[in-house]
């Protein structure tokens, strides 16, 4: 069952928030994830500031944690599984 997402709920977790609940969503931690979107990026991005983003995708969907801002998304349709 999909939770009704707030209006522009899309829109207020940018593309870097998504990305990186979607990379927790399939298994990746923080060291992966940094270097996943560094290397998409084709520049550098610090595990910290993957913590960071995280922290704000968290704090967007009034989550309180990691692993339920991921559900949140999930729900919501904001990310995706990967096969």
């Amino acid at each position: 069952m999909l939770l009704p997402a707030r209006k522009n709920e899309a829109e207020e977790l940018s593309a870097h928030e998504r990305a990186c609940l979607e990379l927790v969503a399939n298994g990746h931690d923080a060291r992966a994830n940094s270097r996943l979107l560094s290397e998409s990026a084709s520049t550098f991005i610090s595990e910290e500031t993957v913590r960071s983003v995280e922290m704000r995708a968290r704090h967007k969907l009034k989550a309180r944690s990691l692993a339920h801002a991921v559900a949140i998304a999930l729900n919501r349709g904001l990310i995706e599984l990967y096969d």
